[in-house]
């Protein structure tokens, strides 16, 4: 029998059908969008996609992790991982959207208490704990929000 040492090094094949299925789901996100902006509202099938990609989303973090002791070294490496995917890009969506903001609807619509605020949740990604939805100041940003309280909430 071998020993959860042994066990934690091993590494498990990679899921190609749960890839596909995640990337099928973001592309109902974004014909959802697309249709929604376009003025087609006939059914929610972003919703149901974003709700899928993170029960899918979990249970690839479960099978990936689930079989290893959590350490100090697979806690750095998972979140090196994720800071480095996803906030730099994050935070220059942030910046232009400051930019493009400030040059259409004027320096009073960025230099305002409201707007400071949800600038300073979102660059700190504390949004996700502050209603996303209403915070975010990225068009549909608030799932990088929920995103990031799922990755905190993984060592638990």
């Amino acid at each position: 029998m071998q020993n959860w040492n042994q066990l934690s090094n091993l590494s498990r094949p990679r899921l190609h059908a749960l890839d596909g299925i995640r990337g099928l789901c973001a592309i109902a996100i974004m014909l959802y969008h697309i249709l929604l902006w376009n003025g087609v509202a006939l059914f929610q099938i972003g919703t149901f996609g974003v709700y899928l990609f993170y029960v899918l989303s979990g249970f690839s973090l479960w099978y990936v992790y689930a079989h290893r002791a959590v350490t100090f070294d697979l806690l750095k490496t998972f979140f090196t991982a994720r800071v480095a995917r996803i906030v730099p890009l994050y935070l220059a969506v942030c910046l232009l959207i400051v930019v493009l903001r400030f040059y259409t609807a004027g320096a009073s619509n960025v230099f305002n208490a409201d707007f400071i605020s949800r600038f300073l949740l979102n660059i700190t990604f504390l949004f996700g704990v502050a209603l996303p939805q209403k915070s975010s100041i990225v068009p549909g940003g608030w799932s990088i929000g929920v995103e990031w309280v799922f990755y905190l909430s993984f060592p638990l």
